[in-house]
This record gives structure tokens, sequence and C-alpha cells, in this order.
């Protein structure tokens, strides 16, 4: 139970240093879910608040929700589908890349941290270790869902 703990805790503090950092940019409503919208739209350059709703693992009422949530910060605009108009896609506004791009440097950042506390071999041991758990746990079973922008 004490790695798990410590994972979180580590997630945690990782988190929260990113979302300061954020805050400390001009972005102080984002909020942790929001990176996994961000991922989402950004990866597939669009998704509808259904799309947004599955993949967040919440209602469609809740999806529509963080979609409203997004646009009304202005991170996230509505189009028409192309291949369908009934559908209605949300993509990234300038805006929105800017906070994905912003949240990428800090990720590295992060790791740089924690890679400098380390050291760079037990840095690539623990993301072996880490790789090899998930793998044989099935949580990277097949191809990537998503390009890592967040």
């Amino acid at each position: 139970m004490d790695l798990a703990i410590l994972l979180l805790m580590s997630s945690r503090v990782m988190t929260g240093a990113v979302h300061e950092a954020l805050a400390a940019e001009g972005h102080p409503a984002v909020r942790p879910a929001h990176g996994f919208a961000f991922q989402l739209i950004a990866s597939t350059g669009g998704a509808t608040a259904a799309d947004l709703a599955a993949h967040l693992g919440v209602s469609r009422q809740a999806g529509k929700q963080m979609a409203d949530e997004l646009i009304a910060l202005g991170y996230v605009m509505v189009e028409a589908d192309p291949a369908d108009a009934r559908l209605r896609r949300l993509i990234l506004t300038r805006s929105g890349e800017e906070v994905i791009a912003l949240a990428i440097r800090f990720w590295d950042e992060q790791e740089r941290r924690w890679q400098s506390l380390i050291g760079p071999q037990a840095m690539n041991d623990l993301k072996a270790g880490l790789r090899s758990y998930l793998s044989r746990n099935g949580a990277l079973d097949g191809p990537p869902r998503l390009k890592p922008v967040w």
C-alpha cells in the first residue's frame, strides 16, 4: 500500500505544481479534468460533447457541462462537423492551444525536477518499471489512443 500512496501523492504534487504555473501564466480556471478534455480534443482534431463524456467516463449531461465550461473560458469553440452537419465539434481556440503548450512545458519541468532528485538512471528505471507494470495489467494494450498533449 505504501507504493500506491506514494504514487498518488506524487501525482497530486506534480499536478498541483503544473496548475499553479498555469494560473501564474494567466490561466487560473484550468482544472485537472480540463487536461483530459484538452487531450481528447487536441488528439482527434475535434470532438463532440458525447465523445468528451465517453472519454471522461461521465454522463452526456456532464460532458456537455464540461464542453460549455471550456467554451465559456474561451479554450474551445464549436463548429459544424464537416462529415455530418448535425454534429457540433469542439475545437481548440488559440487560447486552448496556448494552455496545452504551457502544460507540456510545465509537465516537462516537473519530470526534470524528479530526474534531478533521483538521477537519470533511476528515472529510466522508474519509467521502465511503471510501463512494465501497466502493460502486464492491460493498461497499455494496443496502440496509444491519444497523443501525449497534457
